[in-house]
Protein backbone atom coordinates (compact mmCIF):
# COMPACT_ATOMS: atom_id res chain seq x y z
CA UNK A 1 0.00 0.00 0.00
CA UNK A 2 1.32 3.42 -0.98
CA UNK A 3 2.21 6.13 1.53
CA UNK A 4 0.09 9.29 1.89
CA UNK A 5 1.50 12.33 0.15
CA UNK A 6 2.86 15.24 2.16
CA UNK A 7 0.26 17.61 3.61
CA UNK A 8 -0.15 20.97 1.93
CA UNK A 9 0.24 23.85 4.37
CA UNK A 10 -2.29 26.63 4.03
CA UNK A 11 -3.13 29.86 5.87
CA UNK A 12 -5.99 28.01 7.58
CA UNK A 13 -6.02 24.24 7.98
CA UNK A 14 -4.29 21.65 5.84
CA UNK A 15 -5.17 19.22 3.06
CA UNK A 16 -3.50 15.84 2.78
CA UNK A 17 -3.88 13.12 0.17
CA UNK A 18 -4.59 9.57 1.36
CA UNK A 19 -3.24 6.38 -0.24
CA UNK A 20 -6.66 5.93 -1.88
CA UNK A 21 -6.12 9.15 -3.82
CA UNK A 22 -8.86 11.01 -1.96
CA UNK A 23 -8.21 14.12 0.14
CA UNK A 24 -8.64 14.79 3.86
CA UNK A 25 -9.09 18.27 5.31
CA UNK A 26 -8.18 19.20 8.90
CA UNK A 27 -7.80 22.38 10.93
CA UNK A 28 -7.33 23.74 14.44
CA UNK A 29 -10.54 25.21 15.85
CA UNK A 30 -11.06 28.36 17.94
CA UNK A 31 -10.39 26.50 21.21
CA UNK A 32 -7.21 24.77 20.05
CA UNK A 33 -8.83 21.43 19.23
CA UNK A 34 -8.08 19.57 16.00
CA UNK A 35 -11.03 18.89 13.67
CA UNK A 36 -11.32 16.79 10.51
CA UNK A 37 -13.93 16.88 7.77
CA UNK A 38 -16.55 14.16 8.31
CA UNK A 39 -15.83 12.82 4.82
CA UNK A 40 -12.92 12.62 2.41
CA UNK A 41 -12.97 14.35 -0.96
CA UNK A 42 -12.36 13.23 -4.53
CA UNK A 43 -10.70 16.53 -5.52
CA UNK A 44 -8.32 18.77 -3.59
CA UNK A 45 -10.38 21.85 -4.46
CA UNK A 46 -13.40 20.35 -2.67
CA UNK A 47 -11.34 19.78 0.49
CA UNK A 48 -10.04 23.36 0.31
CA UNK A 49 -13.57 24.65 -0.21
CA UNK A 50 -14.68 22.89 2.97
CA UNK A 51 -11.87 24.62 4.89
CA UNK A 52 -12.89 28.00 3.44
CA UNK A 53 -16.42 27.43 4.73
CA UNK A 54 -15.13 26.50 8.18
CA UNK A 55 -12.93 29.60 8.34
CA UNK A 56 -15.83 31.81 7.26
CA UNK A 57 -18.08 30.42 10.01
CA UNK A 58 -15.38 31.07 12.60
CA UNK A 59 -14.96 34.68 11.47
CA UNK A 60 -18.72 35.25 11.65
CA UNK A 61 -19.04 33.68 15.07
CA UNK A 62 -21.32 30.97 13.67
CA UNK A 63 -18.91 28.07 14.06
CA UNK A 64 -19.68 24.74 15.69
CA UNK A 65 -17.55 21.57 15.73
CA UNK A 66 -18.01 19.63 12.47
CA UNK A 67 -19.74 16.79 14.33
CA UNK A 68 -22.49 19.20 15.37
CA UNK A 69 -22.88 21.01 12.11
CA UNK A 70 -26.20 20.26 10.51
CA UNK A 71 -25.10 21.64 7.17
CA UNK A 72 -25.05 18.90 4.53
CA UNK A 73 -21.79 18.50 2.67
CA UNK A 74 -22.44 18.08 -1.04
CA UNK A 75 -20.27 15.05 -1.71
CA UNK A 76 -21.23 11.81 -3.44
CA UNK A 77 -20.72 8.70 -1.28
CA UNK A 78 -17.74 6.50 -2.06
CA UNK A 79 -18.99 3.31 -3.71
CA UNK A 80 -17.35 -0.05 -3.10
CA UNK A 81 -16.80 -0.64 -6.82
CA UNK A 82 -14.89 2.63 -7.11
CA UNK A 83 -12.83 2.02 -3.99
CA UNK A 84 -12.05 -1.63 -4.88
CA UNK A 85 -10.67 -0.54 -8.25
CA UNK A 86 -8.46 2.04 -6.50
CA UNK A 87 -7.17 -0.44 -3.91
CA UNK A 88 -6.36 -3.21 -6.39
CA UNK A 89 -4.88 -0.77 -8.90
CA UNK A 90 -2.27 0.57 -6.47
CA UNK A 91 -1.06 -2.82 -5.25
CA UNK A 92 2.20 -4.28 -6.51
CA UNK A 93 1.06 -7.72 -7.59
CA UNK A 94 2.03 -10.20 -10.27
CA UNK A 95 0.03 -10.34 -13.52
CA UNK A 96 -1.48 -13.68 -12.52
CA UNK A 97 -2.67 -12.27 -9.20
CA UNK A 98 -4.06 -9.17 -10.92
CA UNK A 99 -6.02 -11.41 -13.28
CA UNK A 100 -7.35 -13.43 -10.34
CA UNK A 101 -8.46 -10.29 -8.51
CA UNK A 102 -10.18 -8.97 -11.64
CA UNK A 103 -12.04 -12.27 -12.02
CA UNK A 104 -13.09 -12.34 -8.37
CA UNK A 105 -14.35 -8.77 -8.55
CA UNK A 106 -16.23 -9.36 -11.80
CA UNK A 107 -17.87 -12.65 -10.87
CA UNK A 108 -18.50 -12.43 -7.13
CA UNK A 109 -17.89 -9.06 -5.44
CA UNK A 110 -19.06 -6.34 -7.83
CA UNK A 111 -22.40 -7.94 -8.80
CA UNK A 112 -23.39 -7.71 -5.13
CA UNK A 113 -21.70 -4.52 -3.91
CA UNK A 114 -20.42 -2.38 -6.81
CA UNK A 115 -23.06 0.34 -6.43
CA UNK A 116 -23.27 0.24 -2.66
CA UNK A 117 -21.76 3.08 -0.59
CA UNK A 118 -18.78 1.76 1.32
CA UNK A 119 -20.11 2.99 4.67
CA UNK A 120 -23.52 1.33 4.26
CA UNK A 121 -22.44 -2.29 3.72
CA UNK A 122 -23.28 -4.35 6.80
CA UNK A 123 -21.88 -7.50 8.37
CA UNK A 124 -25.23 -9.24 7.76
CA UNK A 125 -25.01 -8.50 4.04
CA UNK A 126 -21.46 -9.84 3.88
CA UNK A 127 -22.51 -13.05 5.66
CA UNK A 128 -25.47 -13.57 3.29
CA UNK A 129 -23.28 -12.93 0.25
CA UNK A 130 -20.62 -15.30 1.55
CA UNK A 131 -23.13 -18.10 2.13
CA UNK A 132 -24.49 -17.61 -1.39
CA UNK A 133 -21.21 -18.60 -3.07
CA UNK A 134 -20.47 -21.73 -1.04
CA UNK A 135 -20.89 -23.96 -4.11
CA UNK A 136 -17.38 -22.90 -5.20
CA UNK A 137 -15.29 -23.20 -2.00
CA UNK A 138 -11.97 -21.99 -3.41
CA UNK A 139 -13.50 -19.00 -5.15
CA UNK A 140 -15.56 -18.30 -2.03
CA UNK A 141 -12.46 -18.14 0.18
CA UNK A 142 -10.45 -16.09 -2.32
CA UNK A 143 -13.27 -13.60 -2.91
CA UNK A 144 -13.88 -13.13 0.80
CA UNK A 145 -10.15 -12.68 1.43
CA UNK A 146 -9.98 -9.97 -1.23
CA UNK A 147 -13.06 -8.17 0.07
CA UNK A 148 -11.75 -8.35 3.63
CA UNK A 149 -8.42 -6.83 2.58
CA UNK A 150 -10.25 -4.00 0.78
CA UNK A 151 -12.22 -3.14 3.91
CA UNK A 152 -9.05 -3.39 6.00
CA UNK A 153 -7.54 -0.58 3.96
CA UNK A 154 -10.79 1.38 4.22
CA UNK A 155 -10.55 1.16 8.02
CA UNK A 156 -6.89 2.23 7.95
CA UNK A 157 -7.83 5.26 5.84
CA UNK A 158 -10.75 6.04 8.19
CA UNK A 159 -13.28 5.72 5.39
CA UNK A 160 -15.26 3.31 7.57
CA UNK A 161 -15.12 2.87 11.32
CA UNK A 162 -15.08 -0.94 11.40
CA UNK A 163 -14.92 -3.67 8.79
CA UNK A 164 -18.17 -5.56 8.08
CA UNK A 165 -16.17 -8.66 7.11
CA UNK A 166 -16.62 -10.79 10.22
CA UNK A 167 -17.29 -14.27 8.84
CA UNK A 168 -15.47 -16.79 11.03
CA UNK A 169 -12.88 -18.82 9.11
CA UNK A 170 -13.99 -17.01 5.97
CA UNK A 171 -10.62 -17.28 4.26
CA UNK A 172 -10.12 -20.98 4.99
CA UNK A 173 -10.57 -22.95 1.81
CA UNK A 174 -12.75 -25.99 1.93
CA UNK A 175 -11.49 -28.73 -0.32
CA UNK A 176 -14.06 -29.23 -3.07
CA UNK A 177 -12.93 -32.82 -3.58
CA UNK A 178 -10.25 -35.12 -2.30
CA UNK A 179 -7.05 -35.12 -4.32
CA UNK A 180 -6.30 -38.51 -5.83
CA UNK A 181 -2.57 -39.32 -5.89
CA UNK A 182 -1.39 -41.69 -8.58
CA UNK A 183 0.43 -44.83 -7.57
CA UNK A 184 3.70 -45.72 -9.28
CA UNK A 185 1.95 -48.25 -11.51
CA UNK A 186 -0.77 -45.77 -12.49
CA UNK A 187 1.79 -43.09 -13.32
CA UNK A 188 3.82 -45.49 -15.45
CA UNK A 189 0.74 -46.61 -17.36
CA UNK A 190 -0.28 -42.98 -17.86
CA UNK A 191 3.16 -42.06 -19.23
CA UNK A 192 3.08 -45.03 -21.59
CA UNK A 193 -0.24 -43.83 -23.02
CA UNK A 194 0.79 -40.25 -23.86
CA UNK A 195 2.87 -39.13 -26.87
CA UNK A 196 6.58 -39.57 -26.29
CA UNK A 197 7.28 -35.81 -26.62
CA UNK A 198 5.20 -35.16 -23.49
CA UNK A 199 6.62 -37.85 -21.26
CA UNK A 200 9.60 -35.94 -19.83
CA UNK A 201 7.56 -32.98 -18.53
CA UNK A 202 4.93 -35.32 -17.08
CA UNK A 203 7.63 -37.51 -15.55
CA UNK A 204 9.18 -34.48 -13.82
CA UNK A 205 5.78 -33.34 -12.59
CA UNK A 206 4.89 -36.79 -11.27
CA UNK A 207 8.16 -37.74 -9.60
CA UNK A 208 9.23 -34.30 -8.38
CA UNK A 209 5.87 -32.85 -7.34
CA UNK A 210 6.18 -29.79 -9.61
CA UNK A 211 3.30 -27.61 -10.69
CA UNK A 212 2.47 -27.29 -14.37
CA UNK A 213 3.89 -23.75 -14.60
CA UNK A 214 7.09 -24.81 -12.81
CA UNK A 215 7.65 -27.61 -15.30
CA UNK A 216 7.13 -25.20 -18.18
CA UNK A 217 9.62 -22.81 -16.63
CA UNK A 218 12.46 -25.34 -16.42
CA UNK A 219 15.63 -24.84 -18.45
CA UNK A 220 18.51 -27.19 -19.13
CA UNK A 221 20.66 -25.45 -16.52
CA UNK A 222 17.97 -26.11 -13.87
CA UNK A 223 18.54 -29.89 -14.13
CA UNK A 224 21.59 -31.23 -12.32
CA UNK A 225 21.85 -34.88 -13.32
CA UNK A 226 25.10 -35.46 -11.43
CA UNK A 227 23.57 -34.93 -7.99
CA UNK A 228 19.98 -35.63 -9.05
CA UNK A 229 18.19 -32.34 -8.27
CA UNK A 230 15.89 -29.94 -10.09
CA UNK A 231 16.20 -26.20 -9.32
CA UNK A 232 12.82 -24.44 -9.16
CA UNK A 233 13.71 -20.89 -10.21
CA UNK A 234 10.77 -19.67 -12.30
CA UNK A 235 7.33 -20.56 -13.61
CA UNK A 236 5.42 -19.91 -16.80
CA UNK A 237 1.74 -18.95 -16.80
CA UNK A 238 -0.66 -18.31 -19.65
CA UNK A 239 -2.60 -15.07 -19.25
CA UNK A 240 -4.95 -13.76 -21.93
CA UNK A 241 -3.20 -15.76 -24.64
CA UNK A 242 0.30 -14.68 -23.58
CA UNK A 243 2.98 -16.70 -21.81
CA UNK A 244 4.44 -14.85 -18.83
CA UNK A 245 7.56 -15.83 -16.90
CA UNK A 246 7.74 -15.06 -13.20
CA UNK A 247 8.66 -16.47 -9.79
CA UNK A 248 7.04 -19.74 -8.66
CA UNK A 249 4.04 -19.64 -6.35
CA UNK A 250 4.22 -19.75 -2.56
CA UNK A 251 7.80 -18.50 -2.41
CA UNK A 252 9.26 -21.68 -3.90
CA UNK A 253 11.76 -19.79 -6.01
CA UNK A 254 15.35 -20.96 -5.51
CA UNK A 255 14.37 -24.21 -3.87
CA UNK A 256 15.64 -27.60 -4.92
CA UNK A 257 13.55 -30.66 -5.62
CA UNK A 258 15.37 -33.94 -5.15
CA UNK A 259 14.90 -36.28 -8.08
CA UNK A 260 14.62 -39.84 -6.70
CA UNK A 261 15.49 -43.18 -8.17
CA UNK A 262 12.09 -44.65 -9.13
CA UNK A 263 10.97 -47.10 -6.43
CA UNK A 264 9.31 -50.36 -7.25
CA UNK A 265 6.24 -49.62 -5.13
CA UNK A 266 4.53 -46.79 -3.27
CA UNK A 267 3.20 -43.45 -4.36
CA UNK A 268 4.73 -41.33 -7.11
CA UNK A 269 6.11 -37.99 -5.86
CA UNK A 270 8.71 -36.63 -3.46
CA UNK A 271 9.10 -33.76 -1.04
CA UNK A 272 10.84 -30.44 -1.45
CA UNK A 273 14.11 -29.75 0.33
CA UNK A 274 15.96 -26.43 0.86
CA UNK A 275 18.83 -25.59 -1.44
CA UNK A 276 21.96 -27.49 -0.48
CA UNK A 277 20.09 -30.17 1.49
Amino acid sequence: MGKPRAKVKRGFGEVGQLPSGRYRARYTGPHGSRHSAPITFVARIDAEGWLVDQERMISRGEWEPPARQVREVQEAPLLLGEYAATVVGRRRIRPGTAALYAKLLRLTILPAFAKRPLVEITAAEISTWYAGIRSTPTQQANAYGLLKSIFKEAVEERLVEVSPCRVKAGTQKERAREIEVLTVDQLNRYLAAVPEARRVPLLLAGWCGLRSGEVRGLRVRDLDREIGVVHVRQAVVRLKGQLLIGPPQDGRGGQVVVHPSPPTAGVAGVGVAPRGA
